[in-house]
């Protein structure tokens, strides 16, 4: 009786180990807890959750299963396996996973809006329009469902579509995360470039720490002629990220835009030294080199590139325009 006792408090601080954000602590509590009980399937299942949060899903993955074996009809635990193996890219088995929770209760609504964004992804844009609509059946207005069936109609090129369920998506949910960079981007395709810019900021006002936002807002400035407030973008992600090649990668073409190569080259030798692979780092050095008509750096950056993405038509083409 003790043990058990002592599995339910080890339970009880884990919860308060989660909510404090300590997962890894909230883990350890979990796993001594289902150590000695372990018929509890909601302690598996927020095994899962606390292993999500850390972002070692394949392990999640096996804590929902372990807990659908104590539980075969829970639908929480295989939502969540559904979502992991999607994560994963078993993208097969995650639209298994939500057919049978469809088979159990069609009336599990995140079942659809799980489905809208794994068939968006596979470019089965009907069957994520089909999934929608059979959501709307049982909630007439989600926000998810509108934020993942906005994504597929942004694929097919259908912005003002996209931009409209993204707009649905934010007046249902103000908060939630992405839409205004979703919609940023669209605007951006469609040529608006300033509702682009404003859509930008309101992205980084709810998330000012985010330097893939950060990186398009300074690439989209660059475009409109906005020079200065673009570097000072760019400089910012190196300041957030300094381990991110992308900063150093955006502020040496900034620079060199600027016509300051001598500065630019050491942005892209640091690019380069974070990640070696990095694609067109290699190039705009070979430009820069073979400008100053160092041919033998030309060359090595070149022929490097080359090797790299030998298939890559865009490179290519910039390849064949250099030389």
């Amino acid at each position: 009786m003790n043990d058990w006792n002592d599995a339910e408090q080890r339970v009880e601080k884990a919860q308060e180990l989660f909510e404090q954000h300590r997962w890894q602590e909230a883990l350890e509590e979990l796993q001594a807890a289902t150590a000695i009980n372990p018929y509890n399937g909601s302690w598996f299942f927020n095994i899962g959750l606390t292993l999500d949060e850390m972002d070692r899903y394949e392990e999640a993955i096996h804590a929902y299963r372990r807990a659908l074996q104590i539980d075969t009809d829970d639908l929480q635990a295989m939502n969540h396996l559904g979502v992991d193996l999607y994560r994963i890219g078993q993208h097969d088995k995650a639209i298994e996973t939500f057919n049978k929770i469809e088979s159990i209760d069609a009336s599990y609504e995140l079942a659809y809006c799980n489905r809208i964004m794994i068939y968006s992804e596979l470019g089965q844009h009907e069957k994520a329009e089909e999934m929608f609509y059979l959501a709307r059946l049982y909630r007439e207005h989600c926000p998810r469902c509108y934020y993942n069936i906005g994504c597929s109609l942004a694929e097919r090129g259908q912005y003002d579509r996209a931009v409209y369920c993204w707009q649905r998506t934010l007046d249902l949910d103000e908060g939630h995360s992405d839409v205004r960079v979703r919609i940023a981007d669209a605007m951006w395709k469609k040529g608006e470039l300033e509702a682009a810019r404003q859509n930008f900021l309101a992205g980084l006002r709810q998330d000012p720490g985010n330097t893939n936002t950060l990186l398009d807002l300074g690439e989209l400035l660059l475009e409109m002629g906005q020079i200065e407030e673009s570097g000072e973008k760019f400089r910012r992600v190196i300041e957030l990220s300094p381990e991110d090649p992308s900063g150093y990668f955006c502020h040496g073409r900034w620079l060199m835009r600027a016509a300051r190569d001598a500065e630019a080259i050491p942005a892209f030798l640091k690019t380069l030294q974070l990640d070696p692979t990095y694609p067109g780092a290699h190039m705009r050095l070979g430009e820069m080199y073979q400008r100053q008509r160092n041919r033998a750096e030309a060359r090595k950056h070149l022929r490097a590139e080359l090797l790299l993405r030998p298939e890559d038509p865009q490179m290519l083409l910039d390849l064949s325009n250099l030389l």
